[in-house]
């Protein structure tokens, strides 16, 4: 899929960090995840996170990197955990971008099960 805008605005699902360790953000506005897929009681390993508002060239990576750190920190690999992630992105992301956040779980998940077959 190619996007045609280059500064296109997304949001990544993250855990609070401290303002070093954060890369590529120039002044992101966070917000709580609510009224979404993640704000969910039965959600709960992605409780507790706040979405990063960003401006982003490669919307892939990033989608991608926020994606991987959310798996790995959180320990997320059942499939129904790995479900409510995907969920989350859609619900906090424009209809713009699901295009790709759907072809980056896929990748992910593809890498995750390759061996498991």
């Amino acid at each position: 899929m190619n996007l045609s805008s280059d500064s296109s605005e997304s949001i990544s699902a993250r855990r609070i960090r401290p303002r070093s360790n954060r890369k590529n953000c120039n002044n992101p506005r966070r917000r709580k995840a609510k009224n979404s897929s993640c704000d969910n009681d039965n959600n709960i390993k992605v409780k507790d996170s706040f979405a990063v508002v960003k401006r982003s060239s490669d919307p892939y990576n990033d989608f991608r990197t926020s994606m991987v750190e959310m798996i790995v920190e959180r320990q997320i690999f059942a499939a129904e955990d790995l479900e409510q992630l995907l969920q989350c992105f859609l619900s906090l992301n424009s209809h713009h971008h699901h295009g790709i956040i759907v072809e980056v779980f896929t990748e992910i998940c593809e890498t995750l099960f390759s061996n498991w077959s």
